[in-house]
């Protein structure tokens, strides 16, 4: 999600240096403004939302939208209420980022293709997690492009095991 978020930023920002180089610095507070107040795919939320219970109220609202009739209520029933919001806003987000991760993974699985080797291959194998290694082409690749510890060998393949049909991978016993 980082990732994301820094490329919107990124686009967010270079719309304003495209047009004014010199002072966009201080455009910042605007663009995170109308970052925090968009709604974001994922969640379905805005971000100012999720934060405080309510959407930002900004100038244009006084001029376009009436204003809410004030309410009186007492302190514990407005906490109630927000705790309400907050309850809801939270189990439909967690629904929102279940249904991206979902369509994230398809979209992942149509380009994914699994990776086989040979039985006589010699493959790295690291039991950290994240941390996966292979061969290719005599280099050692790791995921989290960490080292390998010191005094590291190789493994050679010497058979495959079926594949677990509930999961699609090999099980296997060191």
């Amino acid at each position: 999600m980082i990732e994301r978020f820094q490329g919107t930023m990124h686009a967010m920002i270079a719309k304003i240096v495209s047009e004014n180089q010199r002072d966009w610095d201080n455009q910042l507070p605007a663009i995170a403004f109308a970052y925090r107040n968009s709604v974001q795919e994922a969640t379905g939320f805005t971000p100012y939302y999720l934060m405080f219970g309510s959407e930002a109220r900004i100038p244009a609202d006084l001029i376009y939208v009436d204003p809410p009739e004030p309410e009186s209520r007492d302190v514990s029933e407005y906490v109630t209420i927000q705790r309400e919001r907050f309850q809801d806003a939270f189990q439909r987000t967690r629904q929102h980022l279940h249904m991206a991760a979902t369509r994230r993974k398809r979209q992942y699985d149509l380009r994914a293709r699994p990776q086989e080797f040979p039985i006589g291959c010699s493959v790295w194998f690291s039991s950290r997690a994240n941390a996966q290694v292979v061969t290719t082409n005599g280099r050692v690749i790791t995921k989290d492009r960490s080292p390998l510890p010191p005094g590291s060998t190789p493994l050679r393949i010497l058979s495959k095991a079926p594949l677990d049909p509930e999961h699609g991978w090999s099980m296997w016993t060191s």
